[in-house]
């Protein structure tokens, strides 16, 4: 007696290991893309609380020695960006330069235009990341005024 295999058999069970490969590499695929949108995410907030960061630092260097300092502002690779501080703005789309002027008990800020809005003694920047408005906001601890 000749026994015979069961041909349907095998490529039932390849279909269904090639069906369950292709639903766990669905899922792996969206899991690391949806990971990847939300690190570059954190990265750009990250890179605009690092840039309050350095600006409120260098509006200190200026009050506390003396000396006035200028800055240069720079988008975030591609993605521009709206500094605002009491009543005024600037937009950082190129390489911007701002200046940092001590005086009697702050800092005066040169670059500047009026804003619509008023943010009080806070620095708030906005970036406009794939269309989704991210706003961060950090309170200054030096007083600023403008040219």
């Amino acid at each position: 007696m000749i026994k015979r295999k069961k041909r349907g058999q095998i490529s039932i069970d390849f279909i269904i290991a090639v069906l369950f490969l292709t639903l766990v590499s669905i899922l792996i695929y969206y899991n690391i893309f949806s990971f990847t949108d939300g690190t570059t995410d954190a990265l750009i907030v990250d890179k605009m609380y690092s840039i309050a960061d350095t600006f409120e630092n260098y509006a200190i260097l200026a009050y506390t020695k003396n000396k006035t300092i200028t800055f240069k502002l720079k988008p975030m690779g591609t993605i521009g960006y709206n500094i605002t501080i009491l009543n005024k703005t600037i937009s950082v789309y190129g390489d911007t330069s701002i200046m940092f002027i001590p005086k009697e008990n702050g800092v005066i800020i040169t670059g500047f235009l009026n804003s619509p809005k008023n943010v009080g003694n806070n620095i708030v920047i906005t970036a406009n990341v794939y269309g989704n408005i991210i706003n961060i906001s950090k309170k200054l601890e030096i007083n600023v005024s403008f040219i």
